[in-house]
């Protein structure tokens, strides 16, 4: 059996003139049985086209008014959201409304993403209980989720 979770994706973009932003997209994948492959297959295709359908809309209506730069992704990672936070105030912060910006540590570990709110960088690798040197930055990053009625785009 699938259990509903919610999967994020972040996602980077950078220009040839040299800036970088980061959306991080949230979405929820309903349950499924594990006993009918094509339940999990639907299951799968909607966090899909639920990022997709977030993505072209960051693209199309969020990029643009902060940013003139014509931008490619340069970075997609994606995971359920309790296996990339730190610690539960970091859930707590991802799992809140959409189209904000929040300020959140984002380390890059090969394949897989870790986020934290700590007060500093030292704090984040205290609560990951691990320094081992990987890639680390502070960003500001848009949050945008499928449950877009909780969010106000007066806000963002």
């Amino acid at each position: 059996m699938g259990m509903g979770i919610e999967v994020i994706e972040l996602i980077r973009y950078e220009s040839s003139e040299g800036c970088r932003h980061h959306v991080v997209l949230r979405a929820g994948r309903p349950s499924y049985s594990g006993a009918v492959q094509t339940e999990e297959d639907a299951a799968e295709d909607f966090v899909n086209e639920s990022f997709e359908r977030l993505r072209i809309w960051f693209e199309r209506w969020r990029l643009p008014k902060f940013c003139p730069c014509e931008h490619s992704i340069t970075r997609r990672l994606r995971a359920d959201l309790e296996s990339v936070c730190v610690t539960e105030a970091d859930f707590d912060l991802l799992m809140g409304s959409g189209f904000r910006w929040v300020v959140i540590w984002l380390a890059d570990l090969a394949d897989r993403l870790i986020l934290g709110s700590a007060e500093s960088e030292a704090s984040f690798w205290q609560a990951m209980r691990r320094s081992d040197g990987a890639h680390i930055l502070l960003e500001r990053v848009y949050l945008l989720t499928d449950q877009g009625a909780n969010g106000s785009l007066r806000e963002s």
